[in-house]
């Protein structure tokens, strides 16, 4: 018996500045993966749909690393983002704010997502349900507003 299996391609694109991936799911969902120039503040909403050759994708997820070690005082989360990979944000020393809109869908934040940041206070989405190991350690936390959602938290969250 033969069997065929076809793998999706992975396509890497770049739009305005952010670098994203889109793995060939049918919703057409892309993850943000990297960023390409230097800008104090990064806006995200701005991209929260991208067209590329004639298509639309949508943003869904900020994927692991995609931020790490950036020089970036201010990000703004589009309400598309539903998942903040491990390691996003980490080792970002000048991020000082991230900001959620209240019609946000964003349900995971990953280990050590905001870990090593400048943050002194964070007001998260209501929808998050999870948050990683270690997301916010080693920062400068002095407020952490969470929802009623949140129903995991990993260790050493804050610390």
């Amino acid at each position: 018996m033969l069997s065929i299996s076809l793998a999706s391609a992975q396509t890497n694109f770049e739009e305005g500045g952010l670098k994203y991936s889109y793995g060939g799911n049918v919703e057409n969902n892309v993850s943000v993966v990297g960023y390409s120039f230097y800008e104090p503040f990064v806006s995200i909403n701005n991209h929260a749909v991208v067209y590329y050759n004639g298509t639309s994708y949508i943003v869904t997820c900020i994927a692991i690393n995609a931020f790490r070690c950036y020089s970036f005082s201010y990000i703004s989360i589009p309400d598309s983002v539903t998942i903040i990979g491990n390691s996003t944000f980490d080792g970002c020393p000048f991020l000082t704010q991230v900001v959620f809109s209240d019609s946000s869908k964003l349900g995971t934040i990953g280990d050590g997502a905001f870990s090593n940041s400048g943050l002194s206070s964070i007001n998260m989405s209501a929808s998050v349900a999870s948050i990683g190991e270690g997301a916010f350690a080693r920062t400068r936390l002095t407020s952490v507003t969470i929802g009623a959602a949140v129903t995991s938290i990993g260790s050493l969250c804050v610390c």
